[in-house]
């Protein structure tokens, strides 16, 4: 080779920096973002797999539950033989399914941030004005007791609508409205019943929800069942 060709020949290219800071720069991200989406697919793994004790711990229903377990245990423990059988279990049951039904309705109020402190007035004037219709209709038949059951359910939805109108239109506090128509509620009950016990209930009525049974299981409480799933499906898709 000549010393013409040697000279004529073409230089080497230096590398372009702002190439090779692209590069580096597209390496980076692309090792960055398969980084982060290794660390997130191994914590979605711990997460599934972590122990179910961990879990639970995040759960607040879980120490409710927990200290209702303790009580029963309590319970069971003093008194085997009166507090765990079947006879005992029916009427806690039958006790709780009123205020499992009330609570049902206190969950909604509670989880917009309200609070509702005449629930349980509600519940006497209502009864109270159910009662009184009853025993006006005859007291007696199938007919009397739906009747009787719409207006409970009527008056119940009144005090309701009173409490919410005020609490909406008039920005008074659910604390202090709930707290004025709780004594309301109970005095209107007191002056409708001259402070007396109204017992004329259908016959029908007391033998189809109050000592009925299916399955061994009293009416009352599948009713109440029915109510808190219905009340469970329409707060999870709500």
């Amino acid at each position: 080779m000549s010393n013409d060709d040697v000279t004529n020949a073409p230089a080497p290219r230096s590398p372009d920096p702002v190439a090779e800071q692209s590069t580096s720069l597209g390496a980076t991200d692309h090792i960055s973002r398969a980084r982060d989406a290794n660390r997130n697919a191994a914590m979605d793994v711990g997460d599934a797999q972590g122990p179910l004790l961990q879990r639970l711990k995040g759960m607040q229903s879980i120490w409710i539950l927990g200290v209702l377990v303790l009580i029963t245990a309590f319970f069971a423990i003093k008194a085997p033989s009166q507090f765990m059988t079947g006879d005992n279990m029916i009427n806690i049951g039958q006790n709780l399914a009123i205020w499992a039904v009330l609570a049902v309705g206190m969950t909604f109020i509670i989880i917009t941030s309200g609070i509702d402190l005449s629930i349980a007035s509600v519940l006497v004037f209502s009864s109270v004005v159910s009662a009184l219709t009853m025993e006006k209709m005859g007291g007696s038949g199938w007919s009397t007791a739906a009747v009787g059951t719409a207006v409970a359910l009527v008056a119940g939805l009144l005090w309701g609508m009173l409490n919410g109108i005020v609490v909406a239109k008039a920005k008074v506090p659910p604390l202090i409205v709930t707290l004025g128509t709780m004594s309301i509620a109970l005095g209107f009950a007191q002056i409708i019943t001259g402070g007396l016990d109204i017992r004329s209930v259908p016959t029908e009525l007391q033998d189809a929800v109050g000592y009925g049974r299916i399955a061994g299981i009293p009416v009352i409480v599948i009713i109440a069942l029915i109510v808190v799933v219905l009340g469970g499906i329409l707060l999870h898709r709500t």
